[in-house]
Order: C-alpha cells, then sequence, then structure tokens
C-alpha cells in the first residue's frame, strides 16, 4: 500500500505539473469536510472495484480472447485498448476530455506498474495508487 501511495502521489503531482502549463489549477480547494469519510470510504471501493475490472478481469480477457489473433492483442497496443476503454467509460460518466486523457493515462500507468511487478500485491499496489491519486486530487489540486 505504501508503494501505492507513492506511486499516487507521484502520479497526481505530474498531471498537477502537466496541467499548470496549460490552465490554471487549484492547491488545496475549499471543501467540506462533513462528507470527506463517505468521500474516502466511496474512494477505497471505486478504486478496488475499477483495479479488479480494468487492470485485471478486462485487460486479461482481452488478452485472452485476442491472443495472437490481432494485433493490438500484445505489449503495448493491449494497455492501449483497455487504457482506451477505461478512458471511454470516463467520457461516457462526465464528458471531459480532460479527463479522458488523464484516465487513459493513468491506466497505462497502472498496466505498467502491474507489468513491473508481477506479483500477488501487484493488486493492491495498483488499487492503492488509483486510492491515493483520487485523494490527491480531490483533497490537494483541483484538475
Amino acid at each position: 500500500v505504501l508503494t501505492g501511495l507513492g506511486l499516487g502521489c507521484l502520479l497526481a503531482m505530474v498531471f498537477a505539473g502537466v496541467a499548470m502549463l496549460f490552465e490554471d489549477i487549484s492547491l488545496f480547494p475549499r471543501l467540506g469536510i462533513q462528507n470527506a469519510a463517505g468521500f474516502i470510504l466511496v474512494q477505497m471501493i471505486v478504486a478496488l472495484a475499477e483495479e479488479a475490472y480494468f487492470n485485471y478481469y478486462l485487460y486479461d480477457t482481452l488478452m485472452r480472447l485476442f491472443r495472437g489473433k490481432a494485433v493490438w492483442s500484445v505489449g503495448p497496443a493491449g494497455r492501449a485498448a483497455a487504457a482506451a476503454l477505461f478512458a471511454g467509460v470516463h467520457w461516457a460518466m462526465n464528458g471531459s476530455v480532460k479527463q479522458v486523457v488523464i484516465a487513459f493515462a493513468f491506466r497505462l500507468a497502472a498496466l505498467l506498474v502491474r507489468q513491473i511487478i508481477r506479483r500477488d500485491n501487484a493488486f493492491y499496489v495498483c488499487a492503492g495508487m488509483h486510492f491515493f491519486y483520487n485523494l490527491m486530487v480531490f483533497f490537494v489540486i483541483s484538475i
């Protein structure tokens, strides 16, 4: 989880740095504390569910389904296809181009982390990264 914390914070800072080149971002936006506990619980569930589905179930299914049958079924192209599906869901949820680009880059990073770690705890590292990234974006920076 600590590795996920570090990666999530690092990714949030990278996205914030890129966003600062193109637009103003808010540091420590004013937020109501009354719903913070509920938000944190929801973000835990979101991070676990999205990583389980997009980083494991969907990606593994795509790799098995198209193994050797399509050019995008292997390596970076397969990761890009899974990331595009993840970004598409974010487009359907809020219709923001900025969120689609961030979701695509985030999913590529999560799949790369999974490939590099290749251990049983890669799921927890990716889920931790997702969870802490969401918290950083909500409580520290406004992207």
